[in-house]
Formats: C-alpha cells, structure tokens, sequence
C-alpha cells in the first residue's frame, strides 16, 4: 500500500517556506557585507599604520616637532627606533632629554620615551599624532628647572637652598601640553615640597595623567624617602588651566602609608602648618580634599596611627597621644570653618569613642566648640602643654570628660577671651611620692584663660594609702570648691570649704598652697577641724611625722579618740617623707577621749 499527499496540502507548504528561505539569504547577505567591510576597514588601519611605520624613521624632524608641540619642552635624544604596540605603532626615543625652552634647564632624563601614534588621525589628517607619550624610568628634577631659570647653578645644594615653588614649575610645564595621555613607569621625581626645604626625592612606581580641554584627571602611585614614610597615592580630577590657578576647581585623594610625622613637619618648619602637625609618630592617613582655586573648600577623611606627639612651646610639656584613630570632615561655610569627628579612639584609657564639634573663624577670630568622652589623662596632659608651670606631673589621673566645651573670642578683653567648662566622672588622682590614691569623685570645672573655679564631691570616695600597713577607707563623702590661679610663672590653689565625712567623722578644711614659679616647693598655709577621729587612724592618715609635731606626748599616744581638734600649718610642702615633722610652723589643740598612752 502506499499513500500521497494531497496536491492542496503540499502547495500550502511549499508557499509558506519560500519566506523563510529568502529572509535566511538576506540575512546571510547582510552578514558578509558588514564582514566584508570591517575586513576593509581593518586592512586599511593596518596598511596605513604599516605606512606610518616604515615612515618614521624618515620623519624625525617631524617626531621631534611633534613631541615639541605635544609637551612644550624641548627635546633631545639619542637614538630612534619603532615597534608594535597594543594600539600600533610606536617612536621610540633613546637617551631622551627634555628641558624647559629658552635654556630653562633640562627637566626630564629618561632612557626610553615611547610615542604611541593614532593612525585613524593620521589617515585623516596626513600628519604625525600622538595618541599616548609613556616615559620610562625618567628622572624629573623640578627643582634643576627652576634654578636654571632663576640663574642659579642645578647643584644639590643651590636645589635646597633656593626657594622655587615646584608646583609653580609643574604647573608652567601641564599649561603647555596640548592634551591626551601621558604614562610615567617607574623613575623619579625630586624637588622642594614646601619653600625652604630639603629637597625631596620620590620614587614612582606609576603615574598617568590625562587631558581633554580643561578637563584633567592624574593618578600617581610613588615610594617616600624613609623620613617621610612608605608610600603615597594620588588621585587629582580639575577643571581649568594650570597656568591660571585661581580659576581651576577639582577634588585630590591622598592615600598615604606609615607615614613618618617629624618629616613631614621638618618639611613644613617655615610655615604656619608646622605647630600644628605632630613631631612624632606614624601612620595611614586617607584624605579626600575640595578646592577652588587657592581655597580648600572641604576635607574628609580618616588616621589611623600610633605615639602621637607634639612638642610644646618654649617650657611647656609635650602632648602625647598613645594613638589616634578614626574619621573626620572639615567644610566651609561663608567665614567659618567646621571640623567633626564621630568616633576618634584617642587610647588613654578612655572609654567608647570621643566626639568632636569644632568652628573657627577663618580669619581666626574666634574658635568654639565641644569634645565629648574625652580620657581624663589626655586633658591632663593638655593642661600640661598649656600650663607648664602647674605640677600636673607629679599626679597620675583617671577617669572620663563627659563634656569639654570652649570659646575664645579674641574681641574679649584678656584675661577673658577664653571660657571653658568641663563636666568630670569616674575621677582618679593618685601621687605615687606621697602615696595616696584617691577614687569615685565628679568634678565641674570652669574658667576664663588662667583661672579656674572646681567644685568637687562625691558620696562614695575611696582613699587608699600605701602604708606598711596599706588602709583603705571607703564610703567617704567629700564636697570642695577649689580656686586655681596660672597666672605669671607660677600658681596657686585655694579653698575656704573643703569637708570629708565618713560616718560620724568628719574633716573641715581651708587655707591655701602655692608656688612662685615651676619646680620650686609649694608653700602651704592650711587650717583644719576634725571631729570624732579613731587616733589610730589620723596616726596612720598623717604619718608619725605630724602626730610627733604636736609634743612628746602626742607621740606616746597609743589609742583613743579625737573628739575635737583644731589645727594650723604654715610651711614649705617638701615631700612624701610622713616620718619627718612638718616644715615651718606646725601649731593647734585637741580633746582627747578615751587616750591610752
């Protein structure tokens, strides 16, 4: 048996294929001819590049023009050759010099520069152009350059000596290039950076820079001289002309990797940034910075580093950091300056991050703000930079600044141009000489340039005493109000009401203790009043020393109680010696109650 198809059946298919097969052929057609085409156009770039090729040694007046009108600078060199690059063909240039024109000195030595020529250009164009200029290892001498068109001899010596600007040199040499792409591989760069200054030598590992019209964007990466650190990166994007700074605007990242600070500040020790930066210590430094023209708009970034310190002036302590960690951002608005910080890990002891909220006039007339969580150690020893004359050393501090806050307005009168205020928690103060330590007190302190008002008191002191015998004596309730004057070379600290209680004992006291100048003993006049105190335990609080003070018979006491005492010190505080009676005049009486001698 056998079957056909139906003669309707199979015209119905055969119409319905015939499409098909002809948008396949269309297809297939369209295919070639752009294939076709690309092969043309591919074989057209590679026998014009070829071309362009086979012609650069016969045009080297031409690449040595093009080099001129690409960079500026004029060019010498000592060899030409081409090869193949990614993009085509390249000019290389041997033993190549390149210097400022009209004898500005030679800026640039470099074994190779290589000139990657844009074919798709020159077909257009007819002439040589350039599509990147790549230097390899060259050494850049800025400062050479600027000493020969000072008129100076390129030395050494003359380079560190002289006061050329660097950037004004590198910014007369960018204001020349005409555009495109410039790649630095290795080499490096030396000149002054900053105006009296050593001069500076870095090692690039890479560096790119590229211009389009007034657009610019430039990343280096380079290795500092051991004092300056490891390593730094750049990243610069900035609309307008380098020949006219005022007017250009942009943003510039500075990626920097332990970093030395006292270098960095001997590099700056003629200008007004140098009191502030650190002379000692090292660190990771991020920094992200907004400008237009000369002005720094704002700043934002982060540290992260370690034995932070700054020298004080002329017989003042040191302000040390054991580390410095965190963000912060720094932005201008209209006159005024602000500077925060969030989270900084000042180390010190403090605990959870310290908050900072600073505003200053930017012509300087005035400076406020707030610092939260600040360790009380570091606010020791800040009072030490700024007051060397008070004996803060001889302490040793604990505790938490749960809020510093400060103006200065310099339109005050002096003597009043700086108010402060502190609020104290959890403080410690504690005197290894004389071998006492004191916790659990709170504090407000406030004040006006050198004089201070401290109003002291707690519910649940602790005095511990290092004795033969150490004693603690806790549950103690203390309440003062303290005067401190900083005036001149020396100080003086003051109160008319000073009390402490435990229980039913109780201590009055008031008088004064002063010195004339820093490290001179402190003089003392001190009046006191005790009530219901064990003779055991004032014996073992005052020393031997002072119970002895009072006459023999004092000293043969062996037990009681006193009930009242009323006593009276004029003398020079000379050291933690309790056995030694007090200097000067040691006068006062007492009751006594159940004494035993």
């Amino acid at each position: 048996m056998s079957a056909e198809p139906r003669a309707g059946a199979a015209a119905t298919g055969g119409c319905a294929s015939a499409p098909r097969r002809a948008r396949a052929r269309a297809r297939l057609q369209v295919a070639l001819l752009a294939a076709a085409g690309a092969a043309v156009l591919a074989g057209a770039l590679l026998i014009a590049a070829e071309l362009a090729a086979a012609r650069v040694p016969e045009q080297r007046a031409a690449l040595e023009e093009l080099i001129r009108r690409e960079t500026g600078l004029e060019v010498s060199f000592r060899a030409l050759s081409v090869r193949w690059g990614w993009y085509g063909p390249e000019a290389v240039f041997h033993g190549v010099m390149l210097g400022e024109p009209a004898g500005g000195g030679v800026l640039l030595r470099a074994p190779r520069l290589s000139v990657a020529l844009d074919a798709w250009r020159m077909v257009r164009s007819g002439h040589l152009e350039a599509a990147r200029i790549t230097l390899e290892r060259p050494d850049i001498d800025l400062g050479a350059a600027a000493a020969a068109r000072a008129g100076a001899p390129a030395t050494a010596t003359a380079t560190a000596l002289m006061r050329p600007d660097p950037f004004v040199t590198g910014a007369r040499v960018l204001a020349r290039w005409r555009g495109g792409r410039i790649a630095i591989e290795g080499g490096t760069v030396r000149g002054l950076l900053a105006p009296g200054a050593p001069a500076v030598e870095l090692a690039v590992r890479h560096a790119e820079l590229r211009r389009q019209g007034d657009e610019w964007r430039a990343e280096a990466i380079a290795f500092l001289p051991e004092s300056l650190g490891s390593s730094a990166r750049l990243r610069l994007a900035m609309h307008g002309d380098p020949a006219h700074p005022e007017r250009t605007r942009g943003t510039l990242d500075i990626d920097g990797q332990r970093l030395e600070f006292a270098g960095w500040r001997a590099l700056a020790a003629r200008s007004e940034l140098a009191r502030y930066l650190p002379g000692t210590g090292s660190g990771n430094l991020a920094l992200a910075v907004a400008f237009s023209g000369s002005q720094l708009l704002e700043a934002h970034g982060s540290i992260y580093a370690g034995s932070i310190g700054w020298a004080g002036a002329s017989g003042s302590a040191p302000l040390a950091l054991p580390r410095l960690r965190g963000a912060f951002a720094l932005e201008r608005r209209g006159g005024e300056w602000r500077l925060t910080a969030d989270a900084l890990d000042t180390g010190g002891g403090a605990r959870g991050a310290v908050k900072l909220e600073l505003a200053a006039a930017a012509d300087g007339r005035y400076a406020h703000g707030v610092i939260r969580n600040l360790a009380v150690p570091l606010l020791a020893a800040l009072g030490r930079a700024c007051a060397p004359q008070l004996p803060l050393a001889q302490f040793a501090f604990g505790g938490r600044a749960r809020q510093l806050t400060f103006d200065w307005d310099a339109a005050r009168p002096a003597g009043a141009r700086l108010i402060t205020a502190v609020d104290l928690e959890d403080l410690t103060l504690a005197s290894a000489e004389y071998g006492v330590r004191l916790a659990g007190l709170t504090a407000h302190v406030s004040g006006a340039d050198t004089g201070f008002i401290a109003d002291v008191g707690s519910v649940s002191a602790t005095l511990s005493l290092a004795r033969a015998q150490p004693l603690e004596l806790d549950a103690l309730t203390i309440a003062a109000r303290l005067a401190l004057d900083a005036s001149g070379a020396g100080w003086r600290l003051e109160s008319e009401d000073l009390e402490v209680r435990r229980g039913a004992q109780s201590l009055a006291a008031s008088g004064m203790i002063a010195a004339a100048a820093a490290g001179t003993a402190p003089r003392v006049r001190a009046r006191l009043a005790v009530k219901d105190v064990d003779l055991a335990l004032a014996r073992t609080v005052l020393g031997p020393g002072t119970v002895a003070a009072l006459g023999s018979a004092a000293a043969h006491l062996s037990s009681g109680r006193i009930a009242t005492a009323d006593l009276a010190w004029r003398g020079v505080l000379d050291g933690g010696d309790r056995a030694r009676p007090p200097g000067g005049d040691f006068t006062g009486a007492l009751v006594l109650r159940e004494a035993s001698l």
